[in-house]
This record gives structure tokens, sequence and C-alpha cells, in this order.
């Protein structure tokens, strides 16, 4: 029987771009039409960059690797005896800018809460690099504030006279990388 090289099965969605402070992972797909087993050496250099022999990428750049690129490449070879077939594949991993996501209407923020009243507020939010982020209220928070992280609202109900005051609140916005945060205080009264 002819012997047929070994085929990657998943390049066509390599990654090749990331941001720096984001987790890079792909894990590299192949087979041999023949049923013969198959071993992968791979060529690279990418400081921040670790790799295994079962095509496994892992790693995050750090903020010194914006603007570098490091070129990859992959060879699988069969273990047909005496006349084993190889097949090739480079690519090339670049690193840019990541930026946070930031608050658009902050300085319009509803800083005043009645108690024994809802109070509601919605953050507008944006990521330059399209990423997604995750919105939450961090801890310590009002015992009366809860959130809703996927249309990034703060609201609640202050129950008595006993959160009458400055109730201090930050929210944040946090991608793969990077995060935004931002105080304020909601003065509750009666």
């Amino acid at each position: 029987d002819p012997n047929d090289a070994p085929v990657f099965t998943n390049m066509d969605d390599i990654i090749q771009s990331i941001h720096h402070g984001c987790q890079y992972s792909y894990d590299v797909n192949w087979n041999d039409p023949d049923g013969d087993g198959v071993t992968c050496v791979i060529d690279e250099s990418i400081a921040w960059l670790n790799v295994n022999s079962y095509g496994q990428f892992s790693g995050t750049p750090a903020e010194s690797d914006i603007g570098s690129s490091g070129d990859v490449l992959l060879t699988i070879t069969d273990d047909r005896p005496n006349v084993p077939l190889s097949e090739n594949f480079s690519f090339t991993i670049s690193v840019d800018q990541n930026d946070a996501p930031q608050f658009e209407n902050s300085e319009t923020v509803d800083t005043t809460a009645t108690v024994g009243e809802e109070y509601s507020f919605q953050f507008g939010i944006d990521d330059a690099n399209d990423d997604d982020f995750v919105f939450t209220v961090e801890d310590p928070r009002p015992s009366w504030l809860n959130y809703n992280a996927s249309n990034y609202t703060i609201y609640g109900t202050p129950p008595d006279s006993t959160h009458i005051g400055a109730n201090g609140v930050t929210v944040k916005a946090e991608d793969c990388g990077t995060s935004t945060s931002f105080d304020f205080s909601i003065e509750v009264s009666e």
C-alpha cells in the first residue's frame, strides 16, 4: 500500500495574534490517513510561549512583549518504516496592545438613593479591542446593592435608616488581561 502523509486537521483557526496579558491557548490536531503513529516536532523561540510534543500551546505575553512576533514551524512525521512522510506548517504569533475596558458614562452616575425606594443605574462599557469582559461590583459593597453582570446594571433598595449617608461603591470591568475600576459614593437619605 502507498504511504500517505499525516495531515493537520485544525490549522484554519490557529491563533496568530494575542493581546498582552491575555492567555494564549491552542491545541494543534493531526491524524494519519493510514493509521500510522505520528510524532510532532515544534521549532519556535517565543520566550513567553510554552509548547509540548502533543501540539499544545499556552502562555501569557507581558507588556514588554507588545510589538513582538515570532515564527513557529510544526513538522509531523509518520512512523512508516523505511518510507516515513512528513507535513510542515508554519505561522507567526504577534503580540499587540491590550486596552482596558472603559466606562463611558461614569460622569453621569446617579449618586443619590432614598430609603425604601429602588435605586438603579446602567453603565455603558466599551472595549477598544472588542474583547469579552466581566462586569462586577467589588466587595465590600452596600448590603442592599446588587448588580447584573450581563447588562452592567447596579440596583437595590436601601431598606432602612441604618444605610443613611455615604455608601461606597467600586465597579470594575475586566477583560483577559487588563481592568478598569471606578469608585463613587451613593448618598442615601430618607
